[in-house]
């Protein structure tokens, strides 16, 4: 079989623009893998219940490994809101996870007004 050098060079650029086209996708995409600042640990990001999860998949602290600390977010404008549950001590905040300039943005809030942000990158 013969294939000419247009058809390759064709061929080429679409599989560039489709690697492009999902690159961009999961850049915009809150879902994979992100690495938590505070501890090292890899926090996968995933859709969970109807909505949005997280778990950890990786972590110095062995006994938090597999944990779910998310389940179910539901998409609120350019955010996820719904429960966190702490990794470290397993109490459960009011949560707000937003995508933000290549960043994962998570804020947990106790009683409305005690709340903590965190940023994770994409691993």
């Amino acid at each position: 079989m013969r294939v000419s050098l247009k058809a390759l060079t064709v061929a080429a650029v679409c599989a560039g623009f489709a690697g492009l086209t999902a690159q961009t996708a999961s850049a915009a995409s809150p879902y994979g893998n992100w690495k938590r600042p505070k501890n090292g640990a890899i926090i996968k990001v995933y859709k969970c219940a109807g909505g949005l999860g997280m778990k950890v998949v990786s972590s110095p602290n062995k006994k938090s490994v597999g944990k779910r600390l998310m389940c179910g977010a539901k998409k609120s404008g350019k955010s996820w809101k719904g429960t966190l549950t702490s990794s470290e001590d397993g109490k459960k905040y009011s949560g707000t996870v937003k995508l933000s300039g290549g960043k994962l943005k998570l804020t947990g809030c106790a009683l409305s007004i005690f709340c903590k942000t965190e940023s994770w990158s994409r691993k």
